[in-house]
This record gives C-alpha cells, sequence and structure tokens, in this order.
C-alpha cells in the first residue's frame, strides 16, 4: 500500500512544510508497512482565477500519474492530515474506490482523502475526475454552478463527475454507488469523515475509533499559531493537543504542551467587549425608535 502526499511549496511560508513532516511521522508510527511518497511542487505562478485552484488541478494530475506508475493500492491524503490508526483496515472493504462524506453540513464530499484499490476501474475513476477538473477549471461558469454545492477545485469536479456519469440516479443517502468511466463500471464505497477524515464538526469529539485527522482552517491556525490558539482552545483543545503531540515526537515543534496558557489578547478582549456594548446598545436604540414611531402614528 502507497500513501501519495502533494506539497506546494509557498515562498516564505513553512507551514507546509511543518504539516507534511508530522504526517510523515504519523504514518511511520500508527501505519507500519505503508510506503510513503511526498510530491513537493512549486507553488502555481499563474492562474486563472483563484491559486489554490490551479494548485489543486496540478495535483489531481499528479494523481493520475502515480496511479499510472503502480500496481500498489493508494491513499491520497491532503499534506494537513495526521494517521491516527492503520488505514490498511480500510482496503478490508470491498470498493474501487471510497471517498469521504460529511454526516452534518452543506458540503457533501471532502476530498482530502480518497482511497483506491488499484483496478483499472479505480484508474478511470482517476483519469475522469481529472478530465472533469480540466473542463470545470476552464469553464468559470461551469465551475462556479458546481462549485456552490461541492465547494473549491477538485471537490467541485467530483460532484460534476458523480452527478453525470452516474450509472444510476445520484443518491447521497446510500453507503455506496457506481457510476462510468470510460468502460468501467466504478464501485464507489462512502465513507464517513466522522471516522475516515475528521473534520470541524467532530474535532470537539475526537476519540480512537478515527484514523485521520484533518487540520484545516481553524484547526490549522490554531495548531501553528501561538496567538490564536487560545481563541481555539476550548472548542478544539483534544484535537491541538493530538497533534502537538505528535509533532512534538517528530521533531516540529520543541514542546508537546499546548497553548492554553496564552491569554486572549488584550485587543481582542477588548474588541469583543466593544462589539457587545455595541450591539446592546443598537438593541436599545432600535426599540426606542420602535416605541416614538408607534406614538407617532398613533
Amino acid at each position: 500500500m502507497k500513501i501519495i502526499s502533494v506539497q506546494f511549496d509557498y515562498p516564505g511560508s513553512s507551514r507546509y512544510d511543518k504539516l507534511s513532516r508530522v504526517l510523515e511521522y504519523s504514518i511511520k508510527k500508527n501505519c507500519p508497512g505503508a510506503e510513503f511518497k511526498l510530491i513537493r511542487i512549486a507553488a502555481p505562478t499563474s492562474w486563472r482565477t483563484k491559486k489554490c485552484f490551479a494548485s489543486n488541478t496540478v495535483k489531481l494530475q499528479r494523481w493520475v500519474e502515480e496511479m499510472e506508475a503502480t500496481d500498489d493500492d493508494i491513499i491520497f491524503l491532503d499534506c494537513d492530515m495526521i494517521v491516527l490508526r492503520d488505514l490498511h483496515d480500510a482496503f478490508k472493504m470491498d470498493f474501487d474506490v471510497a471517498l469521504t462524506v460529511n454526516g452534518t453540513g452543506s458540503i457533501p464530499y471532502n476530498g482530502g482523502a480518497v482511497f483506491c484499490h488499484n483496478t483499472q476501474a479505480a484508474r478511470d475513476f482517476i483519469r475522469l475526475w481529472n478530465k472533469c477538473n480540466i473542463e470545470l477549471y476552464n469553464d468559470m461558469r461551469k465551475h462556479l454552478k458546481w462549485r456552490t454545492k461541492y465547494a473549491g477545485m477538485n471537490q467541485a469536479a467530483l460532484g460534476y463527475m458523480l452527478e453525470t456519469n452516474a450509472a444510476k440516479p445520484h443518491d447521497m443517502l446510500s453507503d455506496t454507488r457506481k457510476i462510468k468511466a470510460s468502460e468501467s463500471i466504478v464501485n464507489i464505497k462512502r465513507l464517513p469523515c466522522s471516522i475516515w477524515n475528521v473534520c470541524k464538526n467532530d474535532w470537539r469529539t475526537m476519540n480512537d475509533k478515527m484514523y485521520i485527522l484533518h487540520v484545516k482552517s481553524a484547526l490549522r491556525t490554531a495548531v501553528l499559531d501561538p496567538r490564536a490558539n487560545a481563541m481555539y482552545f476550548r472548542a478544539f483543545s483534544a484535537a491541538i493537543k493530538i497533534w502537538r503531540r505528535m509533532a512534538f515526537e517528530a521533531g516540529v515543534i520543541k514542546t508537546a504542551e499546548g497553548n492554553e496558557q496564552y491569554e486572549l489578547p488584550q485587543f481582542l478582549t477588548s474588541y469583543k467587549t466593544r462589539k457587545s456594548e455595541a450591539r446592546r446598545r443598537n438593541k436599545l436604540a432600535l426599540r426606542a425608535g420602535r416605541r416614538r414611531w408607534h406614538t407617532r402614528i398613533i
């Protein structure tokens, strides 16, 4: 089994380097026997709409190349993740491709973790996904339509592919489904993000049944920036502690202690106080205005 991750090197930033080093360590610790490959690519210097859309397009093209270059089963992971349990367990299930799905929220899929048995159907799936991604990247109007529902670049292309190439009507409630890719019928398994790709909705309830922690958005800020940590610590304390402990073992940070000792910066405290007071005054003024208005009418 191979685990592939793509990291873009953005000038003046080392945050993704730190994240990918922790990912690599977590794989060695919790997924023994897996071969890890980190593909480092220079950040795109030109793009049509957003830099991240160009980066994701390049990433998906590299996925196609990796699928073609091996006969092993493959897991594609974003570099801002850590592995918590042995991912060989996923391949005990019957599928060509396994995708992680959100149980709550408006975005159905999260493309940060994709599991592929190296079958012809899985290779056709990745090729078709890449083809749909390029089509949307070159058509901003079509991309906007699908991005509104599925978000991002790769996820928008994934949703477009699943809905337009379905072997049967699209069913978001089914655990398995099939789509047509080239001459193949692809058997797709839907894995819950709450277990296989833990994101924002589940950071508060970390447990030992989870396989992958996705260190994205607010959690990424919390683990990398001590000043921001205090704002998120109560909400994401379990996830922050897990990542920091792993990062300390990997030698990426100097202490495993979380940043709960940092107090909320004074300027944020005063800002919150001012905002709350302003909101209270506005409500009082609005009520007074309504009373005066009624008085004048009467």
